[in-house]
């Protein structure tokens, strides 16, 4: 029989959900669904012991010993079958909340854990319907939930998971409050570090998972996570139900959940006074208000003040329910970073007593619930800290590590290895982290804004002024990426070559049939990236032969514990660095890259390895499938970091040729054909080189030396554009004599309906799109240039598109405003296209798709308005009107004249276009020089 998966089981918990309705709080739908859940399991288990029981009986005689360990007792009303046999019976809505009750007051162990928060199927209005209780039990009933069912022991607490964070997104407006994404909640648990024997403890504990990744970290660290005490408290009483549901499902009895508001009334106290705590991990609701009347004045919880915005308030808890060695991470709004007020007071205090220990800002809408930037606050207790961190605070700027999925953006796994080794290491990296002392953040007046003090802002593209009008390529700017290049082993004159005079501060772009394009720089950088392969290769025999060990020999009981070899695969984990280090030395990524793609890796494929751990291997066959799709998995996603590296390297030349490889001397030689430029060397001028040395004395005549270059640019820039605006007649004169013909001339031809020669016309695909350069490239409108496809500011699309939506060679693409047509030429292996772009598929027997684009360009964007569907938004191309539309078809010869005629009309424009685009940017370049006074253009007299 099939085991269970994650993915199964989560889609399965989801539909669950969705039986319930949606005009139910989603907390308290959850409830409902995990309270199934935990019935349902528990009863299931407790028949596969009973079986177990009995068969032992039958073979050895006698009665069996402790036949009911590790289960609960489950009583008859509390029994599946019981169950599905009522459910079909009238006034069924309390056939749960019996059974939960039953179950629970034949077991102890439960009653601390589960009886306090009550079962009750009908409250408010939002009671379940006898329906929907026999749709909740006839899905239930499709799945059994024993032991040997589940691909890994904590399949149901790892889908628990999996439930809460969708209904978080659904309840979009308040799911922060609910439920903090697992990736923040892992990275915080990854900060603090909790250990074996430590007291953990949430202040707002919500669904609880925050406490739930605490005891997975101490189990991911080989150790044991049974000798940890979890600590909680929750004002909401929905989320304190799911918390102590989520914890039951993760077999988590101990865990102490209280209810009730920590800011006014905390429960946890031991011996008179608060309990403290050894790692304090909580993400506070952001927009909650109090009233200061409602906290005792005598509270030495709060001796750094009092506000009525509630975040520095629980900073204040938390450092007081801290032990002196204790540490504690916070997620908080940006406000508690600098407001002024009682805020700034409470930061002083806090700051000048030392408990900060670093600031960790987030990206944007990261949140269920809220789009507002967000930070991390890691705290400390009292004790003295060490001496290289004292009186310091650690500033980590990490607003641009996040990947866009649906309506939220994400932490992937190479973020969060960034954010913890820039924490661990505790130094300073430009754009990214600064350790700041305590004298500059008084200065600051304490204000910890993140900015402040780590600008990640990126740098100005730099621009050398001599190589735009002389031409050359700058030699510092090749310098400033010498660890790209000496990564590939690539030097200098590999792309480019030394100028006659030598080793000046210029190279020179190799001549035009000898530049390195994309096809080059992969040659050049295939040789280190075939040494990664096979260093990659060497790492993977060792992590293969540690699995084989890890789940012995194939069909064979194991000789380790479930305990034991979980810790040897966690200790496996923690050495997958150095496997592959390997892969780091050959070149191309460097170990943070390495570390982030197994990151990845192991991210996605942990439960599939925790379930070779818990169940080794069935066969020899299953273990060279399984460790065959693991060696896949983890080597496409080494292989889309060496795709990314590769391409860096390639829009790096890309873009020094786009910038230098044109100079402004070039562009007069090209529109005059002579030697020398009249406009730039005319009456005013010398013909001697400008020097871009420091301007020393006379700056007056200097400034009106620059002006005049200027001036000799623009009127290049009014030449190029005339240039443009002829090749632009010249194009739609091509067409003009086949659709405005003089009649009885040889240009006549047949009109024919468009859908007629085209095979089919489609809108494309509707989805979210991002700027994750894994997914799928979507072509969408404004992607449409000047006659042709810009392909330079592509998004993608997350989720797979059927094999109709992928575009092929010789499509034809429209933009549905009538406002661009272009033929996909297969500039990508695969790409889709988006909602506001038609695909026209030709007979290419009749029809040239280059022929079909022209004739859009020049007739739908003239008449557009005739077959457009109107709307009061748009004016969308209707598909219908599209077909009925007359094409003048010409004989296919006349096709081929008139696609090469625009094939050359359009090299000549592109060239334009370009020299055009260089002009703009010297005139920039020059006017914002002369502007900020930095006078990097003189002239030598």
């Amino acid at each position: 029989m099939a085991k269970l998966g994650l993915r199964q089981l989560e889609l399965h918990l989801s539909e669950a959900a969705d039986i319930l309705g949606s005009r139910t709080e989603a907390t308290e739908r959850c409830r409902r669904v995990l309270s199934v859940l935990f019935l349902k399991r528990c009863s299931d288990r407790f028949d596969e012991m009973r079986e177990q029981a009995a068969e032992e009986r039958r073979t050895e005689g006698g009665a069996p010993q402790s036949p009911y360990q590790d289960v609960f007792f489950v009583p008859e009303r509390a029994r599946w079958p019981f169950i599905v046999s009522r459910s079909h019976e009238r006034g069924a809505e309390d056939l749960f909340e019996r059974a939960l009750m039953d179950l629970i007051g034949g077991n102890s162990a439960l009653r601390d854990a589960l009886e306090p928060i009550g079962f009750a199927w009908r409250t408010g209005g939002t009671g379940v319907s006898d329906r929907e209780i026999r749709r909740l039990v006839d899905h239930f009933d499709r799945y059994r939930l024993r032991n040997d069912d589940l691909e890994f022991p904590d399949l149901l607490g790892t889908a628990c998971e999996y439930l809460i964070g969708e209904l978080a997104d659904k309840g979009r407006k308040w799911g922060g409050e609910f439920h903090t994404p697992v990736s923040v909640v892992r990275m915080m648990n990854r900060l603090v570090k909790p250990q074996q024997g430590m007291r953990i403890y949430d202040p707002c504990s919500g669904s609880g998972n925050m406490l739930v990744h605490a005891r997975e970290y101490v189990d991911e660290q080989g150790q044991d996570a049974r000798d940890l005490f979890l600590y909680g408290q929750e004002n909401n009483g929905g989320s304190w139900a799911v918390s102590k549901l989520n914890m039951t499902l993760h077999n988590v009895l101990d865990a102490d959940i209280r209810h009730g508001d920590t800011l006014t009334s905390p429960r946890h106290v031991e011996g008179g006074e608060l309990m403290r705590f050894d790692r304090v991990l909580t993400s506070p609701p952001f927009s909650r208000r109090h009233d200061l009347a409602d906290l005792r004045p005598q509270d030495q919880r709060f001796r750094y003040g009092h506000t009525s915005t509630s975040g520095l308030m629980f900073v204040q808890h938390v450092l007081a329910v801290l032990t002196p060695t204790g540490l504690g991470a916070m997620l908080a709004p940006h406000g508690v970073l600098f407001r002024g007020g009682a805020e700034k007071m409470i930061r002083r205090g806090i700051l000048e007593e030392d408990h900060l220990e670093a600031v960790i800002g987030l990206p944007p809408n990261l949140l269920h619930g809220t789009g507002l930037p967000t930070c991390v606050l890691i705290l400390r207790g009292s004790a003295r800290r060490e001496e290289e961190r004292r009186g310091k605070v650690l500033f980590v700027n990490a607003d641009r590590e996040y990947t866009s999925v649906r309506w939220r953006n994400h932490l992937a796994p190479r973020h969060v290895e960034k954010i913890i080794s820039a924490f661990d290491d505790y130094r300073d990296i430009p754009g990214f982290a600064r350790v700041v002392d305590i004298e500059e953040l008084r200065e600051n007046d304490f204000s910890l804004d993140i900015r402040r003090y780590v600008d990640n802002t990126p740098p100005p593209e730099s621009q050398d002024v001599h190589a735009h009008l002389e031409g050359g390529m700058p030699r510092a700017e090749v310098t400033a990426r010498t660890d790209l290049l000496a990564s590939y082993g690539i030097g200098p004159l590999d792309l480019f070559m030394e100028r006659k005079n030598g080793h000046g501060p210029y190279l020179d772009f190799l001549p035009e049939g000898r530049r390195p394009g994309p096809d080059r720089l992969a040659e050049l950088a295939r040789p280190r990236e075939e040494a990664l392969w096979q260093a990659f290769e060497e790492g993977w025999t060792i992590l293969a032969r540690r699995l084989v060990d890890l789940a012995g020999p194939p069909g064979q009981d194991m000789d380790r514990s479930s305990g034991e070899r979980r810790s040897a695969l966690m200790r496996t984990r923690g050495e997958l660095t150095s496997i592959f280090a390997g892969a780091a030395a050959a070149g191309p990524l460097d170990r943070h890259a390495v570390a982030d793609a197994i990151a990845e890796w192991w991210a996605e494929n942990k439960h599939r390895l925790l379930a070779v751990a818990e169940h080794g291997f069935a066969s020899a066959a299953e273990q060279d499938v399984v460790l065959q799709t693991l060696r896949e998995s983890l080597r496409d996603g080494l292989n889309d970091f060496v795709v990314r590296r590769r391409g860096e390297l390639i829009e790096t030349y890309r873009g020094w040729e786009k910038k230098y490889a044109l100079s402004f001397r070039e562009i007069e030689f090209r529109l005059t054909g002579a030697a020398v430029s009249p406009s730039l060397y005319g009456q005013w001028s010398r013909q001697e080189p400008w020097d871009f040395a420091d301007s020393g004395t006379h700056r007056v005549g200097v400034r009106h030396r620059v002006s005049r270059r200027i001036h000799a640019v623009i009127d290049t820039e009014k030449d190029v554009e005339a240039e443009i605006a002829k090749l632009d007649i010249d194009r739609q004169t091509v067409l003009l004599p086949l659709v405005s013909p003089v009649p009885g001339s040889s240009w006549e031809c047949e009109r024919v309906p468009l859908g007629e020669v085209v095979k089919s016309i489609r809108y494309g695909v509707i989805g979210p799109v991002s700027l994750d350069i894994h997914g799928l490239p979507v072509v969408r409108a404004s992607n449409f240039g000047d006659g042709e496809m810009d392909l330079g500011s592509l998004r993608y699309r997350t989720e797979p598109a059927a094999e109709r939506d992928l575009l092929c060679e010789g499509d034809v693409l429209l933009d549905i405003m009538g406002k661009g047509a272009s033929v996909w030429h297969g500039d990508l292996p695969e790409a889709t296209f988006s909602n506001d772009v038609m695909r026209l598929t030709v007979d290419d027997q009749r029809l040239l798709p280059g022929y079909l684009a022209e004739w859009l360009r020049h007739a739908v964007t003239h008449r557009a308005d005739s077959f457009a569907t109107p709307s009061p938004f748009s004016r969308r191309l209707s598909v219908e009107r599209l077909r009925d539309l007359d094409i003048d078809l010409p004989e296919m010869d006349a096709q081929h004249r008139v696609v090469s005629e625009i094939a050359e009309i359009s090299r000549k424009l592109s060239g334009r276009r370009v020299q055009l685009a260089k002009l703009r940017l010297i005139k920039q370049t020059l006017i914002g020089d002369l502007r900020k006074g930095r006078m990097s253009v003189t002239y030598v007299d």
